[in-house]
């Protein structure tokens, strides 16, 4: 999970902002986004919704459908639709 907001947040030079295991979602997202300047907010909450989405189907397919998953078709599908 590291890897994926690692990776989705570097293109964006915000990659210092990745959550670590200590925070939950809700206050790192709090934070992140007090800390993100006014005129890009609206953006980075929807990616940060759009990145969790995934991250929970990717959990979901493993937990129920048994099936692994890379972090790589998930960082895929999460750059493609932010774009």
């Amino acid at each position: 999970m590291h890897e994926i907001w690692y990776n989705t947040l570097i293109p964006l030079c915000l990659h210092r902002f990745t959550p670590n295991g200590d925070a939950t979602l809700s206050s790192w997202w709090s934070s992140f986004s007090t800390a993100a300047p006014s005129t890009v907010r609206k953006e980075l909450n929807s990616l940060i919704i759009l990145t969790a989405h995934h991250i929970w189907l990717k959990r979901n397919s493993r937990v129920f459908n048994k099936k692994a998953c890379l972090s790589t078709p998930v960082l895929a599908k999460i750059l493609c639709r932010s774009a």
